[in-house]
């Protein structure tokens, strides 16, 4: 029985569920976070336990809020590219490209073939990557280490050549309104091919050592279930919805950069607990790897490789013309959209960002009551959240 005043907030008269012999038994409100590391970034979780069953559950969010919007609002939207790459901060790429998405179109402009292939080459590589550092995760968190270190062996690949493409690793400012910041070397893209290779090699080993591993598949099989109608309800996109059985990716459904031309599968399943948000994200790494293989013979087509990699009217500050439009592309974690609103000056009248993460995060209490607080925390991982997305 807990009984500090500074935890009143937590245990009230409403938590006492029985009196026995004098001793009162409650329910207890455990504060996790906002410093722990199975909660995938700066989230707290406040959880409402009779044992260790879950009763209720709370997340807590708004510790890493900067006014990413606000300050958007405030400078040029070539220098708002910069604020993206802090979002989800795990695919940059993905982050940078709706906001030049909306600028193109408000200016008019479409990107040679060129600036499109090398655009969905860096988000799918992006893709690639955060799906491999889910899976070291997701491994961690149901006591695994040894998948952890492998994941990131194959992540440090795509990090290389983010670095020779763009000279960064992680926050990458490379998608640019009308193309992209600069052109690949053919080294580079020889790069690509290499890693492509290797991986489809290495796929096997990740599914023997953790996807057949039994220990694994009881934390993971019948857990964390989400009825199809409530991950609608919710706005549920990317591989949580996917995971429910409803074939939804926009890549697909309203086609943007060069998807409608490529060849690949959406994968889909329909257990909707933790397994099938597995198999999901496990499965978009081999259509991943199919659709760079398409876009590297592409980008070393003679006619392609000639065209420019950006269009060179776009400035550091141009007046975009008034006009408004949202534009929403497939992330890794699902939709991820801005809306824009321009005035005709060279910074935007409104920016609004749409997070993915935040709307699958708010299914969390609905699946977890009745669950084991062990079980809501690999849960959790499955729904593969982004801290800086969420509060922004």
């Amino acid at each position: 029985m807990i009984q500090e005043k500074s935890l009143s907030f937590w245990i009230n008269k409403e938590d006492t569920i029985a009196s026995e012999d004098g001793i009162e038994i409650r329910e207890m409100w455990v504060a996790m976070g906002p410093q722990h590391p199975s909660t995938h970034g700066i989230l707290q979780l406040l959880v409402k336990l009779d044992g260790e069953v879950i009763l209720d559950l709370k997340p807590v969010i708004g510790y890493l809020h900067r006014s990413m919007e606000r300050i958007a609002e405030s400078i040029t939207y070539l220098q708002g590219i910069h604020i993206t790459d802090r979002q989800d901060y795990i695919s940059a790429m993905n982050m940078n490209l709706p906001i030049c998405l909306a600028v193109d179109e408000l200016l008019g402009i479409i990107p040679s073939r060129k600036a499109q292939a090398l655009r969905t080459l860096a988000v799918e590589l992006n893709r690639i990557a955060s799906h491999l550092l889910w899976y070291g995760l997701i491994a961690l968190d149901s006591g695994a280490v040894t998948p952890f270190l492998w994941a990131f062996e194959l992540r440090e690949n795509v990090l290389n050549i983010f670095e020779k493409l763009v000279g960064a690793r992680l926050t990458l400012h490379y998608i640019r309104p009308s193309g992209v910041a600069y052109d690949i070397a053919d080294t580079t893209l020889n790069d690509v091919k290499e890693f492509l290779v290797l991986l489809k090699r290495k796929i096997p080993d990740l599914h023997g050592i953790l996807t057949e591993n039994p220990i694994f598949i009881s934390r993971m099989e019948d857990v964390g279930y989400i009825p199809p109608e409530l991950a609608i309800s919710y706005g549920a996109s990317g591989p949580v919805l996917r995971a429910a059985g409803i074939r939804w990716d926009l890549r697909r459904a309203e086609p943007y950069l060069l998807y409608d031309e490529l060849d690949f599968d959406i994968p889909v399943e329909t257990a909707s607990d933790n397994m099938a948000r597995y198999l999901v994200r496990m499965k978009e790494i081999e259509e991943s790897i199919k659709i760079l293989e398409q876009v590297v013979k592409i980008l070393e087509d003679p006619f392609v490789k000639s065209q420019p990699h950006i269009d060179i009217r776009i400035g550091w500050r141009i007046n975009i013309p008034p006009g408004q439009v949202y534009i929403k592309t497939e992330s890794p974690r699902g939709e991820y959209g801005v809306y824009v609103v321009s005035d005709g000056f060279d910074k935007p009248y409104r920016v609004k960002y749409r997070s993915a993460a935040f709307s699958n995060l708010s299914l969390l209490p609905e699946i977890s009551r009745g669950q084991l607080i062990q079980d809501m925390i690999v849960t959790l991982g499955t729904l593969d959240i982004v801290l800086g997305e969420i509060d922004r």
